[in-house]
């Protein structure tokens, strides 16, 4: 069954609450794509026409007291603490994404500071509805937003490619 956006939101704040015992600083909400036209070629310097639709990755976050990052993942029922100094490989794709991007934020915005944050979604994952690059965007705005740093529009976009590039060799 479907979750609403609305059921989402409240699930996730609601197990953030369980996991850290504290509020969330912030929510955030990104949309998953369909591509009218162009699938897989916007990375390879093809056309592409891209739409969102009404699913969506959600996101809650805070400074965390240390600098480990734990994130939580609602669709997958696990636990990710992070050492955003270092890369290292992860057995699923969701670990790897989440690592690759917490070590690249903290590279390009010098962020010493770790995160509590947990993260659901309703976008079908695997089924070509961009879950992968829904899940970057929201830990990188998520993030950006709590730090204050003002990163927006085409270098979000191009930031979090080349992020879904190192994790998975693909953008997409």
């Amino acid at each position: 069954m479907l979750v609403s956006k609305e059921q989402l939101i409240k699930k996730v704040q609601s197990r953030f609450n369980k996991q850290f015992e504290i509020e969330p600083k912030l929510l955030t909400l990104t949309p998953g794509r369909i591509n009218i036209i162009g699938e897989h070629t916007d990375y390879n310097e093809g056309l592409a026409i891209p739409v969102a639709i009404d699913r969506w990755i959600c996101t809650a976050v805070c400074k965390s007291p240390d600098n480990s990052s734990t994130i939580y993942s609602l669709n997958y029922n696990k636990n990710l603490k992070i050492n955003q100094k270092m890369v290292i490989k992860n057995d699923t794709i969701w670990k790897q994404l989440a690592q690759v991007t917490m070590h690249h934020i903290n590279i390009k915005f010098d962020i010493d500071v770790g995160v509590n944050l947990v993260v659901g979604g309703n976008i079908p994952i695997g089924c070509g509805l961009s879950s992968s690059t829904a899940f970057v965007i929201s830990l990188v705005y998520s993030i950006c937003q709590l730090f204050s740093i003002d990163i927006k529009g085409h270098e979000l976009v191009i930031f979090c490619q080349k992020l879904e590039n190192l994790a998975l060799g693909n953008s997409g």
